[in-house]
């Protein structure tokens, strides 16, 4: 199997406050470290220490700013991402996993059709 486990992943929110709570309060999740040192930002960390939950906020009186950012950085990977998805806890922006052979899950990917970003 070419995966060996969920890396993290990151939701956008016009709701920081509240989802932080939820994750927080309701599923014992840590708020930790994060490295941008962005206010607008939060990790969450898991049982194990581990960072799995990238949050990020968006600015509910432009949230176009941000969907336009996610939009230049992710091309084709987004979807159909609008305004309707954020409503609730928000929308899931990418999922990172841990693969066991990085060229062969490309190769895999590729040629099943797949459109791939990588960060080099």
């Amino acid at each position: 199997m070419l995966v060996k486990s969920l890396d993290h992943y990151n939701v956008i929110t016009p709701r920081l406050a509240e989802t932080l709570s939820f994750y927080g309060e309701v599923l014992e999740m840590r708020v930790g470290p994060t490295p941008s040192n962005d206010p607008r930002s939060a990790w969450l960390y898991d049982g194990g220490e581990r960072p799995i939950l990238h949050v990020q906020s968006i600015d509910p009186s432009a949230p176009e700013v941000k969907l336009k950012a996610v939009r230049d950085r992710l091309g084709e990977l987004i979807g159909d991402l609008s305004l309707a998805d954020l409503e609730g806890a928000g929308a899931i922006e990418h999922v990172a996993l841990e693969c066991s052979d990085y060229e062969r899950t490309l190769e895999r990917m590729r040629a099943n059709g797949n459109a791939v970003r990588t960060n080099d």
